[in-house]
């Protein structure tokens, strides 16, 4: 089955305090984690993952994209952030065919495993179901996986929700791929 990769990274940061997406963990900036476990995946998954928008309004990330040699990546700028993160969903929605199924990423989970994301792809298309999310066993988190048949549904959200909306209403059809480590969906949301 062919995927295709919207990443999320238009973000205000309002509860961090300034721009987390450009804030440097461990000398790298946290946009970078998101982006290398994607660039991993396009290898171990080659052309099963067939387009990567990545959304966002930030000429760093523009210009880090300029710099990779990777195929079917293209950067999608979001003007009006402000909106929230439907705003960004519906531009990356925008970019796609609509017969893939769409895996939604974001840039605040800098603890996510390569091994994880591999593992949860795998196993969401071994179990037919049509939404796919990681979980901490009580919450479900991102990044989430969605059958091309919700495209309609995704691109009427409005305002800073995002799909989660749409995964409650279909809770039957949810694969829940729960992680033992918890560290690795935490998102970061304030400087500590």
């Amino acid at each position: 089955m062919k995927l295709d990769i919207i990443l999320l990274a238009a973000g205000n940061s309002k509860r961090f305090g300034s721009n987390k997406l450009l804030y440097k963990l461990n000398n790298k900036y946290m946009f970078e984690y998101t982006l290398e476990n994607i660039f991993s995946l396009k290898k171990i998954f080659k052309e099963s993952i067939e387009n990567i928008i990545v959304v966002s309004k930030y000429k760093e990330i523009e210009e880090y994209l300029k710099t990779i040699k990777i195929n079917n990546i293209k950067y999608k700028e979001n003007l009006h952030s402000e909106m929230g993160i439907s705003s960004s969903i519906i531009l990356g929605l925008n970019e796609i065919n609509n017969k893939n199924y769409l895996m939604f990423m974001v840039c605040d989970q800098p603890y996510l495993k390569i091994q994880t994301l591999e593992k949860f792809i795998k196993n969401f298309f071994e179990q037919n179901k049509k939404i796919g999310c990681l979980s901490d066993g009580k919450d479900l988190g991102n990044p989430c996986i969605f059958s091309p048949e919700y495209i309609g549904e995704l691109k009427n959200i409005e305002g800073d929700k995002g799909g989660k909306q749409i995964i409650k209403k279909h809770m039957e059809e949810v694969f829940s791929y729960v992680l033992e480590d918890k560290k690795q969906l935490e998102d970061i949301d304030f400087l500590k």
